[in-house]
């Protein structure tokens, strides 16, 4: 074996069949080119290690220890698609480390300068997936996750020990299927308002649904109740809709095992029935009776009161011989009133003319053919005229007013006119409810009427019957 014991310029090839050793001593170096800045230096006083210089005379390209440890002092490029693998841990110490996946910086692994990190997916067009074959856990002991569109938050997750879901924007749950959402405890629909509803399970053990503001149906709009023969159920409530909508409680027809509807308070109180500021009747709770606060009790048509049980009591109107006693004082009597009339004179639809006893013409004003004297206290029933002979009516319709002790009521009444403008012209007013004329005894009361249709709103030969009904 050869020794050199100086340095030695080679400016050819140097070709060994067996080891080239240089010397232990630092900075033992193999120099290419006459430049100093490529070379394989030992740098034994640095460090103990192995550095190799590409063409920098500040520094090392790549430094190796005994510990097998290398670093790089600059970029590291794996050329023609070759795989770079990494047996433990790599690490890339400065501050703000950039790690970029694909060769137009697609996707991207930072450091923050000093705090956090962000990866980031820089394509425009392309997915990012993030796919495991077992859990994917996201742990943040900051208490928030936050998922962004474009820089804005759509969705914070508050990862305390009430965890919370705060959305920006409306928000849309939208599944192909069923939608479970399973509470242990109450279940809360709110709003800015509070709560709206709450399925009840720490008080009731979720036997209740409670509303805790009120619900509004629109027009027309259901509530179902009961299972029923069909998907309609058995009963109904809803408002029928328009200008005066009525509350209707209905039973299917194609229901035909439905039962009664029921009023029940099975503790103590009363049932009412009231207007606005008042109780028409009520069920009395503590004497099991049916008691009229106000108003009277009124049988239409052919209605009777039956069952009437016998009582001892004289004063009560379920006694007999109470009832027979209160008859035989007095009752109602029904009476009637016939006439005609030759209404020829042209009107304004605002005119009334009032219309005459046992004479033949109806005028503007009072006059004694025109007023009555009620002989006890009463009311009006109804009304019927039809056209009689003469020339054939121009008016199509006719509206009654009244007049008592001289003063023009402002009620009008508006009765059911058929074949207006013809000579089978008829017009029918019954009076029930609280749309009533009524009078006492000895007050002066008159009837009229005004006509409309355009023209002339003339009615010519017309008959009448009038229906009254005394209190005797």
């Amino acid at each position: 074996m050869s020794s050199v014991l100086c340095n030695q310029t080679i400016t050819g090839n140097l070709s060994l069949s067996g080891s080239l050793t240089l010397s232990t001593t630092s900075f033992a170096t193999i120099q290419i080119g006459s430049a100093n800045t490529y070379k394989i230096v030992k740098d034994t006083g640095g460090g103990n290690t192995l550095e190799i210089y590409s063409g920098n005379a500040m520094g090392p390209t790549l430094e190796m220890n005994s510990s097998r440890e290398s670093t790089f002092y600059g970029s590291v490029d794996i050329a023609n698609g070759g795989d770079l693998s990494v047996g433990d841990d790599l690490t890339m110490g400065s501050s703000g480390a950039l790690l970029t996946l694909g060769n137009s910086s697609t996707v991207t692994l930072q450091h923050n300068g000093g705090f956090g990190g962000t990866l980031a997916s820089n394509s425009t067009s392309g997915e990012f997936i993030i796919d495991s074959a077992h859990d994917i856990t996201l742990d943040a002991d900051g208490g928030q996750v936050y998922l962004k569109d474009g820089g804005t938050t759509r969705y914070t997750f508050n990862l305390d020990s009430t965890p919370e879901l705060d959305v920006t924007g409306d928000f849309t749950i939208d599944g192909s299927g069923d939608i479970t959402i399973d509470a242990a405890d109450d279940l809360l629909l709110k709003s800015g308002a509070g709560t709206h509803i709450a399925l009840d399970e720490s008080t009731t053990g979720g036997a209740n649904t409670r509303f805790e503001i009120k619900t509004y149906y629109p027009d027309d709009v259901k509530a179902i109740f009961g299972t029923g023969q069909s998907s309609d159920g058995d009963w109904h409530i809803y408002a029928n809709g328009g200008t005066n909508s009525d509350l209707v409680i209905e039973s299917l027809a194609s229901n035909t095992g439905v039962g009664n509807i029921i009023l029940r308070n099975k503790y103590q109180g009363d049932i009412e029935f009231a207007d606005v500021t008042s109780t028409i009747f009520r069920m009395d709770n503590s004497s099991n009776a049916l008691i009229v606060n106000s108003g009277n009790i009124t049988l239409e048509g052919t209605g009777r009161i039956q069952g009437i049980d016998t009582v001892s009591a004289s004063t009560d109107a379920a006694n007999k011989a109470y009832v027979d006693s209160a008859v035989s004082g007095g009752g109602s009597v029904q009476a009637f009133q016939t006439g005609g009339f030759y209404h020829s004179n042209s009107s304004s639809s605002s005119t009334v003319y009032w219309i005459p006893t046992n004479y033949i013409s109806e005028v503007t004003s009072t006059q004694y053919y025109n007023t009555w004297v009620a002989p006890h206290d009463g009311q009006v029933k109804k009304i019927i005229m039809r056209w009689s002979n003469g020339t054939t009516p121009t008016a199509t319709s006719v509206t009654f007013r009244y007049s008592l002790n001289g003063t023009l009521s402002g009620s009008t009444f508006t009765p059911t006119t058929t074949n207006g403008g013809t000579t089978s012209m008829q017009t029918v007013m019954n009076f029930t409810g609280l749309s009533t004329i009524q009078f006492n005894e000895g007050d002066k009361f008159k009837l009229g009427f005004t006509t409309d249709g355009g023209g002339t709103r003339r009615l010519y030969g017309f008959a009448y019957t009038v229906q009254l009904e005394y209190d005797i």
